[in-house]
């Protein structure tokens, strides 16, 4: 009996393997899709989802500070900050927590609010993006 004759035979297990086949690579190629497209961003995905939340927290922190200045009357102005201050509310921000935003007095309130507009700024666009060839090629083929 040759292989044909037995596939035609036993044509359950050709079935079966062919779906399973058809499945499995429907589901790589979505994979692969998925995978390309957030190399073509320059993410991965635990980048992506990091800078996602590193974005809503300092969201947060940008509309409590609003409320706050609206409560205490005190208007928001555009600052520019030098590195010593940013360095100072980037500590405040990821390393103190819990410091009371309360407490901060008009000019620490302005300061704090352009660095959190600065900083969503900064975190929406990908710092770590690079023009490679590979990302270039993917990007005339994506679009």
């Amino acid at each position: 009996m040759t292989v044909f004759k037995y596939l035609l035979w036993k044509h359950y297990f050709l079935m079966a393997t062919t779906l399973m086949l058809i499945f499995v690579s429907f589901f790589l190629f979505f994979f692969l899709y998925s995978q390309f497209k957030l190399l073509i961003q320059n993410y991965t995905s635990n980048e992506k989802n990091r800078q996602e939340r590193r974005i809503q927290y300092m969201e947060l922190i940008k509309t409590t500070l609003e409320e706050i200045a609206k409560r205490k009357n005190i208007v928001l102005k555009d600052i520019k900050l030098n590195n010593k201050e940013i360095k100072r509310y980037r500590e405040i921000a990821f390393k103190e927590t819990d410091t009371d935003l309360e407490e901060l007095n008009e000019k620490q309130i302005n300061e704090f609010y352009n660095f959190t507009k600065e900083s969503i700024f900064s975190f929406k666009i990908n710092p770590y993006q690079k023009n490679t060839f590979l990302i270039r090629l993917l990007n005339k083929i994506m679009n």
